[in-house]
């Protein structure tokens, strides 16, 4: 993710520790030693998370929020009350990145805009949440929010066909699964990135055959 507005110094700070710990936050580098010197006294990387909420706890900036709730949703099982929470606060706050929403992101060949991907992985993060604590309705409701701004997203697919599993039973989440084999993102495709290099980006098409197939062993086992 890219930020381009100013932000605090301790949204910088937890930022900096995020990305460390392979979430990245665009942040100033020079927050990059300090994060490094701090890390190196931790003795666990549910330590970094700890740190990232604690940064991010006196404000309540959409950047803040967001920080938070990848930080609540990396700590996993247990923290889904922060997740839910910090995603509330997040998707009722006006975005402080202003500058940055309406830019385009070109990953792995496709077009995104930063702030659908930002939205949508806050709210999947939610419907994750929500699913560990068993409230399907709500988490199918987020994740297809989730969804309709990541279309491009294996992911989102999948972890919607699971939410349905639940909700609606394995023939809804098959049939799911196979609709998107109509999507203009199923079909494998060359592209060139960032460093003139032919790339092949087949993801969708691998993630969604992938949990089809495991849903078919399920079918026959069960």
């Amino acid at each position: 993710m890219e930020l381009h507005q100013k932000i605090t110094e301790n949204e910088n700070f937890a930022a900096a520790l995020l990305a460390r710990a392979g979430v990245y936050i665009s942040h100033d580098p020079l927050m990059d030693s300090k994060a490094d010197q701090m890390i190196a006294g931790f003795r666990t990387q549910k330590e970094i998370y700890q740190k990232v909420i604690e940064l991010c706890s006196s404000s309540h900036s959409s950047l803040s929020e967001y920080l938070s709730v990848m930080a609540y949703s990396m700590l996993g099982e247990g923290y889904e009350d922060g997740v839910i929470r910090c995603a509330k606060e997040f998707l009722n706050t006006p975005s402080n990145w202003n500058s940055g929403n309406e830019e385009i992101l070109i990953q792995d060949g496709i077009r995104k805009r930063r702030a659908d991907l930002r939205r949508g992985e806050v709210l999947m993060a939610m419907a994750t949440a929500e699913s560990q604590q068993s409230c399907y309705v709500s988490a199918l409701m987020h994740q297809k929010q989730a969804y309709a701004l990541m279309p491009y997203s294996a992911e989102a697919v999948v972890r919607l066909s699971q939410i349905l599993r639940h909700e609606a039973g394995v023939d809804a989440a098959v049939k799911f699964l196979q609709d998107q084999r109509q999507s203009v993102f199923y079909p494998p495709f060359l592209y060139v990135d960032e460093e003139e290099k032919q790339k092949h980006n087949d993801a969708f098409s691998r993630g969604i055959e992938s949990e089809l197939e495991k849903l078919k062993k399920e079918s026959k086992e069960s």
